[in-house]
């Protein structure tokens, strides 16, 4: 049995340990009412926390699901009862005139102006047609008012259909640094000057391994996932040697 304190440890402020406090309450549900409990939706960060913080209890299996395999946002469970897992997820498909025009902001905009909560609301995927994730609870209020995105009128359903996997598009690309401090990885990887990189870092707006990062020499390891805020992600694979002139050769994955 894990103790609240063990945790709320890993919580750097209160956002963060109002959300374990919350989450640690499914755990007890689970573990003492013997039923499954289910989070609202988080993205990475978030998730990673949750993770790390009751990794080591045994009482209960915890799992995430988004949906689909391979989702960003996805909610975090508790299961007592493995064999009656059911994640309160349902996927709308909304169809109307140039969709495709349409941006992430866009439909995430009009949802927020529905009064709709955003932890309620896990992946969007826009192609001619747009496919959201979102919590049981709200699905048939969003098919009933959701009319509109941007200046498009739109039509909502649920969609019972397959999703593929997440498919993104990336390239590997191969740089030399003279160390594996995050400045100079996230430098090469988003190709901007180190001085930005810095200023980046300092503002929380970078992440690595699921947690924000503020510290310009944090030691990137391999296969970390890095996210700039409003740029994107890259991976940092591997050490590639040493070049000509003993500058360290690093493989970087970049999402495009």
């Amino acid at each position: 049995m894990i103790k609240k304190e063990t945790v709320l440890y890993n919580a750097q402020n209160d956002e963060e340990k109002l959300l374990l406090s919350r989450l640690f309450d499914n755990y007890l549900k689970a573990s003492y009412k013997n039923y499954n409990t289910y989070s609202d939706f988080y993205g990475e960060e978030k998730t990673q926390l949750i993770e790390n913080a009751f990794s080591s209890q045994t009482d209960v299996q915890m799992i995430s699901f988004g949906g689909y395999e391979g989702a960003e946002r996805v909610i975090s469970a508790f299961l007592a009862n493995t064999d009656a897992v059911s994640f309160p997820i349902t996927c709308l498909e909304i169809t109307g005139r140039d969709i495709d025009k349409l941006s992430h902001r866009d439909f995430l905009g009009s949802l927020m102006g529905l009064g709709i909560k955003r932890e309620t609301v896990g992946d969007i995927l826009i192609s001619d047609k747009c496919h959201i994730f979102v919590k049981t609870e709200i699905a048939d209020y969003i098919i009933y008012n959701l009319t509109k995105v941007g200046n498009k009128g739109v039509s909502v359903s649920i969609y019972e259909g397959e999703i593929a996997s997440a498919e993104e598009k990336c390239e590997v690309v191969s740089a030399t640094v003279e160390s594996l401090r995050l400045d100079l990885i996230l430098s090469r990887g988003f190709n901007i000057k180190r001085s930005d990189a810095i200023n980046y870092i300092a503002a929380g707006k970078v992440t690595a391994g699921g947690r924000v990062v503020t510290a310009k020499d944090y030691r990137v390891k391999e296969n970390e996932k890095i996210t700039l805020k409003g740029k994107g992600k890259i991976v940092f694979l591997n050490e590639g040697g040493l070049s000509k002139k003993g500058k360290i050769i690093v493989n970087i994955k970049k999402y495009m």
